[in-house]
């Protein structure tokens, strides 16, 4: 009975927690729970999610850029949360409600899910920019929403993606074809000194 338990827990935890892989773009995704029972602003979601890494990858903050992505994150098993922190912020100083957005990823921010009537900034004044709401909490099935940085959330999502490719620049390239040129010469070189001695 005692093993029985424990193996439930073990499988329990360890579903809840794996990533799952998003085959349209290669990333890994984590909704993670809050941890025993606490809540987090924005920032300290921010501050967990990047402490967290998946084969290797260093997590983030969930970036949307896409609907496909959207709908991706949408399919993810929330566990019964209605919104959760997302990686996107508001500039501070901007004139409007909607200027000024960006993803923590430094990503351009083209694409946007906002609920109707988002973002408005609606704390004390609706639809004056006030830099009362100026990060992004995703709302299961219904989109996005600027909200107050310092309220406490529950859950937020996690994005791990794999290094971008990096290609040798032109000095890494002449380096390259330098030492493959000398090998080559050196090669030449030797072979004419044996036949020369022959």
């Amino acid at each position: 009975m005692f093993l029985l338990i424990i193996a439930v827990m073990l499988v329990g935890t360890s579903v809840f927690a794996q990533p799952v892989l998003n085959p349209a773009n290669g990333h890994y995704y984590e909704v993670v729970p809050k941890a025993n029972g606490t809540t987090l602003t924005w920032s300290e979601s921010v501050t967990q999610a990047s402490a967290l890494t998946h084969l290797g990858m260093p997590g983030y903050l969930v970036t949307i850029t896409s609907d496909q992505e959207r709908d991706f994150v949408n399919a993810l098993d929330w566990h019964g949360e209605e919104y959760m922190w997302i990686g996107g912020s508001q500039l501070s100083g901007q004139a409007a409600p909607n200027i000024g957005w960006q993803w923590i990823t430094g990503e351009p921010f083209l694409y946007d899910d906002w609920e109707p009537g988002e973002p408005n900034d609606d704390v004390i004044t609706t639809g004056v920019e006030d830099n009362e709401e100026n990060c992004l909490a995703f709302h299961k099935n219904s989109g996005w929403n600027d909200a107050v940085c310092s309220l406490a959330g529950g859950y937020f999502l996690v994005e791990f993606d794999p290094p971008a490719q990096t290609v040798p620049t032109m000095n890494e390239w002449g380096t390259i074809i330098l030492i493959v040129v000398s090998g080559l010469g050196a090669v030449y070189y030797m072979r004419r000194q044996r036949r020369s001695e022959s």
